[in-house]
């Protein structure tokens, strides 16, 4: 129940984090479950604290650089501000200056000298507030960059947030809120499920260093085959899914590209050498026609994957249908 409530209850401070602190959690809870004689058990406790401990200080880290950026925000911010009203209280001491001046030339009777006064004050009152106005759109400007860098933060952290860090794809969730955008418009489309037969096999000839390099190429090139915009996810250890907004036809014959051209040896680079992996891929194709019933989609999407819709990312390989003609 320790377990169980640990993951459940986790705080989401990162998803991808969390969903691995939950996936170890639950592993240990089903060698709980499972029966185990006493030695097991002091070394699932010793676990247990043990990914607590690493979640704690994954937490701390996290929490200590945004206290770091609000920080840095806040001091940038303060010194723009400093930088404005210094400019603005040095323009104003010097147009009451030559007012002050305007004053006393004016309770004399030199018309010369008013004349004069009035010339050298209008110029010194417009000086003035160009530099005001050049001061001001500097601070403006200074501001600007600011936000922006603030927003570009912003957007890694979120992509950050929601990309698998072994092989830079979109992390499961993601797909699926895009999938339900598309059950609800009833637009047709098709989701392409792609399979790395031989990852175990990968694992332990080259390690996982070599074959996370190996995943993160295969996504690229996925990309590079049906374009940076299409939505592209991980959906386990060996499944990768992306959706394309394509008929049964066309998916098919996108999912033979696919197959043919992921199916290739990738050269990595391990401690300055480098290394051949041969990946082999298997496709299958998920179709949603248009107007059709959402309930049916998940039926065959969970059919096709080995994954239920309503939960999270098994730490388990699924499996996936071969391609039918």
């Amino acid at each position: 129940m320790a377990l169980r409530s640990a993951a459940d209850y986790a705080f989401d401070f990162d998803l991808q984090t969390t969903q691995e602190l939950q996936g170890h959690l639950h592993a240990l809870e089903d060698k709980v479950v499972t029966g185990a004689d006493v030695d097991t058990l002091r070394s699932i406790q010793a676990s247990f604290r043990g990914e607590l401990r690493e979640y704690r200080e994954k937490a701390r880290l996290h929490v200590q650089r945004l206290r770091d950026d609000l920080a840095g925000a806040a001091d940038a911010m303060t010194t723009f501000a400093s930088t404005f009203v210094s400019t603005g209280s040095d323009a104003e001491l010097h147009i009451m200056g030559e007012m002050k001046k305007l004053e006393e030339t004016a309770s004399g009777n030199d018309l010369n000298k008013i004349r004069t006064s009035i010339r050298h004050a209008t110029e010194e009152i417009s000086r003035s507030y160009e530099d005001l106005n050049k001061a001001n759109g500097l601070v403006v400007a200074q501001l600007q960059h600011e936000i922006r860098l603030l927003h570009r933060e912003i957007q890694t952290e979120r992509r950050t947030a929601w990309t698998d860090r072994e092989s830079g794809a979109w992390i499961k969730r993601k797909l699926d809120d895009k999938v339900e955008k598309l059950l609800e418009s009833g637009d047709e489309f098709c989701v392409l499920v792609m399979l790395v037969s031989n990852l175990k096999t990968l694992e332990a000839q080259c390690g996982k260093t070599v074959v996370h390099s190996a995943l993160n190429a295969l996504v690229k090139r996925c990309y590079g085959t049906l374009g940076d915009d299409t939505m592209i996810a991980r959906l386990g250890p060996s499944q990768f899914a992306a959706i394309i907004e394509v008929d049964t036809a066309a998916a098919q014959l996108m999912a033979r590209e696919v197959s043919e051209r992921l199916s290739s040896r990738y050269s990595v680079q391990n401690n300055g050498i480098a290394q051949n992996v041969a990946v082999k891929i298997t496709c299958g194709i998920v179709s949603q026609p248009r107007d059709g019933d959402p309930e049916e989609f998940h039926r065959k999407f969970q059919q096709m994957t080995g994954i239920e819709h309503q939960v999270d990312d098994s730490t388990d390989e699924p499996s996936v249908q071969k391609q039918q003609a």
